[in-house]
């Protein structure tokens, strides 16, 4: 057999087996039906009915929504607070209060201020000895005036009143020596207390 005959040979076979499966493939579909649809497959009449006028529901008055509690925005955290380092306290050791390093926002030494603090750790540890706190690290805050002294005192949240008025009295009693540049300053001291009993 020459080629040509061979190839349409073929392209019968071909649509024999395509004509094949696709009656195959109906039937299978037409037998395999849900019961319900087949019910639908029969003509029906067709009715065209008026569409019903129907009149929109009546809208509520508009509720006012429930008042939102405003949350407290969180105060970005000063220079002076990022730059203080917490104190290493060791739970073994028998020293209390245990200083941290000092965040400074101004022209002020940092020995300066270290030697201040240290100088009243006996009178700090009585603070919190009498005001019956739990053991915490405590973030003394002091706003600096440039000739030195205090201008504000602010000790960070969660000590009672009886320590908060104890440390900011002894901070207010404190001074030091001017700023250099003649600028303010803001000194954020981290202070640890823990029981030495």
């Amino acid at each position: 057999m020459n080629q040509r005959g061979g190839i349409s040979l073929y392209l019968v076979f071909s649509l024999a087996a395509a004509v094949a499966a696709g009656i195959g493939a109906y039937a299978w579909i037409r037998k395999h039906k849900p019961a319900e649809a087949s019910a639908d497959d029969r003509p029906h009449a067709v009715t065209t009915a008026k569409p019903a006028h129907h009149e929109a529901p009546p809208t509520p008055a508009p509720q006012p929504e429930p008042a939102v509690e405003p949350t407290p925005a969180e105060r970005p955290m000063s220079l002076a607070e990022r730059r203080a380092e917490d104190p290493v306290v060791d739970p073994n050791s028998r020293v209390s209060p245990v200083f941290g390093l000092p965040g400074i926002d101004g022209a002020m030494e940092r020995s300066s201020v270290d030697r201040r603090f240290r100088a009243r750790a006996k009178l700090l540890q009585q603070c919190w000895d009498h005001s019956a706190s739990d053991e915490g690290t405590v973030y003394v805050t002091l706003a600096v005036e440039p000739n030195g002294h205090i201008k504000q005192v602010t000790l960070s949240e969660g000590w009672n009143e009886s320590f908060q008025s104890c440390v900011t009295s002894l901070m207010n009693a404190m001074s030091f020596s001017g700023t250099r540049d003649g600028h303010p300053a803001e000194v954020v001291q981290p202070v640890a207390f823990q029981y030495l009993d």
